[in-house]
């Protein structure tokens, strides 16, 4: 039992004083996150000659980051998005990320490079390499991107932000998270 000049602390006022605490940092992050640059990876042309990921990112914690190249800056959000669903839905390829509707209505256009998916991971290099190399029936969520024949020629781009910090458990979903309200990436498990 914890007394302050002889008045009780209750668990309940414990609990008050972490949420205003955690409050307040999560109001730091919020800006932080909003200052975040990812760093590129790799840029890739889909098909059966990837490159591998580098090394260093190999069991390195942090938030990744794909996007894909926007062929065709003359098409409006909505067929760009119609066409590319057409491909992305392969009855074939399980457990992917689906198309969010809520995160395509949020762009009003595409740029150059279009945002596909973020995630996030302790060991960033092993991740990434899982989304483009998984096996098209493996029941381990990915976007298995090299199994869809029908992509490619498609070119992508990986990029990342280091989380090399000891609450990662805690602040990484925050972030990751964060920079999906941000960026809004057109796929996602979430």
């Amino acid at each position: 039992m914890n007394t302050v000049s002889g008045s009780r602390i209750t668990i309940k006022d414990q609990f008050n004083e972490i949420d205003q605490a955690i409050s307040n940092e999560a109001a730091r992050l919020r800006q932080l996150s909003g200052e975040l640059v990812f760093e590129n990876v790799i840029e890739f042309e889909l098909n059966n000659n990837i490159p591998p990921i580098a090394e260093y990112l190999m069991h390195r914690k942090g938030v990744y980051f794909f996007q894909i190249k926007n062929k065709d800056l003359s098409l409006d959000v909505l067929s760009w998005v119609t066409t590319f669903t057409q491909l992305w839905k392969d009855a074939d390829v399980i457990w992917v990320p689906g198309i969010k509707k809520a995160r395509v209505n949020a762009h009003r256009s595409f740029d150059e490079w279009i945002p596909l998916y973020i995630g996030k991971s302790k060991n960033v290099g092993g991740r990434i390499t899982e989304h483009i190399h998984q096996v098209k029936d493996r029941r381990t969520f990915s976007m298995k991107l090299k199994a869809r024949a029908n992509l490619h020629g498609e070119v992508l781009r990986v990029s990342w932000i280091p989380l090399d910090i000891v609450n990662y458990d805690m602040i990484a979903p925050a972030i990751e998270s964060m920079l999906r309200e941000r960026i809004n990436p057109i796929t996602g498990k979430q």
